[in-house]
């Protein structure tokens, strides 16, 4: 007969509770997408816990270790790493917590997603040079990306930096499917692992080329490799993870087409940006 050893913690009643709650939310469960939030849901908080490792404590020390590592990084005179200090030294810690949260509050690996961050700038300068409010407000108001009106039953909403879980392509024409199968046996495998049945997480909308595509935002196992779902004109799956209520007609769904003027004003406010 053998023994088992391990670590063991007692979870209380509340925490029960909220891990009960996660599995029957509706969109009602969460607050508006649009406008500040001065307090989480509490099994918004219990998700982040189980999901993420975050707590009220953790992320003080990781958000402290993280300050550390950028002006120690910075000092040893790796380029990369004095343009992380030099960008985000004196950036307020709500900035830093996206970095740590995307990567599991791993802060030597939401450092390294910061150097991938200013290399990405350093190395494509043009595509930053026009980078204007008004230049962002007009992509917006053109539809791409769609912010959804409503949160969906999991809560879930848009950020950056990302963790990508899952593709969605719905509506694809047969030249997609087509070219998709003769690329798709020489993909990483990592990757392929992850095209399977089901995905828990979405938040970002893209309309190209007749396709329609939902990028999942989220954290997995496999940060690098997203999962890729190719429903065609089967959606009964893909409404299983996107309620139809809250999808725009245009995505599939049974909500009114988008109003991207709306959306615009509500992320940059009444007032034209353009100069």
């Amino acid at each position: 007969m053998f023994g088992q050893t391990g670590t063991f913690r007692m979870v209380s009643e509340e925490e029960q509770a909220m891990r009960s709650k996660l599995a029957h939310l509706t969109v009602k469960d969460h607050g508006p997408v649009f406008g500040p939030c001065h307090k989480l849901p509490g099994h918004t908080v219990q998700k982040a816990k189980d999901e993420l490792h975050e707590t009220t404590e953790r992320r003080a020390s990781s958000l402290k270790d993280l300050r550390a590592m950028i002006k120690e990084r910075a000092s040893e005179g790796d380029d990369l790493a004095k343009l992380v200090q030099d960008r985000f030294g004196d950036k307020p810690d709500s900035l830093l917590v996206r970095f740590l949260r995307a990567r599991k509050f791993d802060v030597t690996r939401a450092h390294e997603l910061m150097k991938g961050y200013v290399r990405f700038r350093k190395d494509y300068p043009e595509l930053f040079e026009n980078l204007t409010p008004e230049a962002v407000r007009s992509t917006i108001e053109a539809g791409y990306p769609i912010v959804l009106p409503s949160r969906d039953k999991y809560g879930r909403v848009d950020s950056f930096p990302a963790r990508f879980k899952a593709v969605h392509v719905i509506h694809q024409p047969w030249y997609f499917t087509t070219t998709y199968n003769v690329v798709k046996p020489f993909m990483k495998a990592k990757l392929l692992e992850r095209v399977l049945t089901r995905t828990h997480e979405a938040a970002v909308h893209y309309l190209v080329s007749g396709c329609i595509y939902l990028i999942s935002e989220s954290s997995n196992t496999f940060p690098d490799a997203p999962q890729v779902f190719v429903h065609g004109e089967e959606l009964d799956g893909y409404f299983k993870e996107f309620d139809a209520a809250i999808l725009p007609s245009d995505f599939g769904g049974k909500a009114p087409v988008a109003d991207y003027q709306a959306i615009a004003t509500q992320l940059f406010g009444s007032e034209d940006t353009a100069l």
